[in-house]
């Protein structure tokens, strides 16, 4: 059975913060690493000593910076977290309306789960909640693009499963995307998540 915590703040830091470019090299490295091990051993199978080896560390040079593999996952979190906060960033400079938004969402959602695979797996496996916190700026970005259309007694339940459909119909279609050529995958997508939004927006303010 997978270990898993309570949340990422319950979760021990890293022991030292990576401040030269060298620690920083090292510990994307052992997050990296975790991926790897993930893929050959599953997440049962996840030890200090695998990821380090298959980092190219020491153990000792891992316990640098993680007191045990819990804060490589708590680590792994939030440079999750930090990836989709820029994606979002990036999507929302860059799109001019909600149904652009949502196809810039979508478009960038489906390249990072399929650039990264097994990152949601070990995630899910290994802090209670999950992925959770990284739904909440796709829920915040939605709810601003949605306060002026949507009734505000329905404002949070719609910006909340509009994000938690996002986030799920995006990891299905990425999922899919080996065995398809994807492009079918993210029109679909988008088509769904407008149609929610607009029969959201045209039920009035």
């Amino acid at each position: 059975m997978a270990t898993r915590i309570s949340s990422p703040r319950a979760a021990k830091r890293a022991t030292r913060k990576p401040r030269q470019s060298r620690s920083r090299v090292t510990v994307g490295a052992i997050l990296d690493a975790a991926i790897v091990v993930m893929k050959k051993h599953g997440v049962g199978g996840i030890t200090t000593n695998r990821v380090a080896d298959a980092a190219g560390v020491s153990v000792g040079s891992l316990y640098q910076y993680f007191p045990d593999k819990q804060a490589i996952y708590h680590a792994l979190h939030e440079r999750h977290v930090e990836a989709v906060d820029r994606m979002i960033a990036s999507a929302a400079k860059d799109a001019s309306s909600l149904n652009e938004l949502v196809a810039q969402l979508v478009d960038r959602l489906i390249a990072m789960h399929v650039a990264e695979p097994h990152l949601h797996e070990l995630l899910q496996s290994t802090l209670v909640g999950g992925t959770d916190s990284a739904h909440a700026p796709l829920q915040s970005l939605l709810r601003e693009h949605l306060a002026a259309h949507v009734d505000p007694a329905r404002l949070d339940v719609v910006s909340f499963i509009a994000a938690q459909m996002l986030e799920s119909l995006t990891h299905a279609a990425a999922a899919r995307f080996s065995r398809t050529t994807g492009k079918h995958d993210v029109r679909e997508v988008a088509r769904a998540m407008t149609a929610y939004l607009h029969s959201a927006i045209s039920a009035g303010p």
